[in-house]
């Protein structure tokens, strides 16, 4: 219901999505996050022709993704209702593994606002890795304001 309010664009402040954490590895859950974080780079379709074993037909199916960098949650276990402290983010290094991902936007459950933590400070000073990223203005850490 909410995700059909909600405007998520790749430029400017409304950038950041909300998503269920998928704890079936098996650890802990009591110490994970129960949610997930992300800033959307960019917004994509494509029209897929299955042509493999049991092809039905030849008519194209589309599929929408977006394309993410994640945000990882700074000690899950010391924000939250109990503790009266707003969740701490920060983006893993870009050479991770699980810094980028494509999404379904149907598992999204809404936009968020994630506000900078200006105190702690940039993370480099007008350095760009990526420009895909759009890491210049990076903070070292990050608040979430849902």
């Amino acid at each position: 219901m909410r995700r059909g309010t909600d405007i998520v664009k790749p430029e400017g402040p409304r950038c950041n999505i909300m998503l269920l954490a998928n704890h079936t590895d098996g650890s802990d859950s009591s110490k994970l996050h129960q949610f997930m974080y992300a800033r959307v780079l960019g917004v994509y379709h494509a029209d897929v022709i299955y042509t493999g074993p049991g092809m039905q037909n030849f008519e194209p199916h589309t599929f929408q993704m977006l394309w993410v960098r994640w945000y990882e949650v700074v000690d899950p276990g010391s924000s939250g209702w109990n503790t009266s402290t707003l969740d701490m983010l920060r983006f893993p290094p870009l050479h991770q593994d699980n810094s980028f991902d494509f999404v379904d936007p149907e598992v999204v459950l809404q936009g968020c606002h994630i506000l900078p933590a200006f105190h702690k400070g940039k993370r480099k000073s007008n350095v760009n890795v990526s420009r895909s990223a759009k890491d210049s203005n990076d903070y070292l850490l990050y608040y979430v304001g849902r």
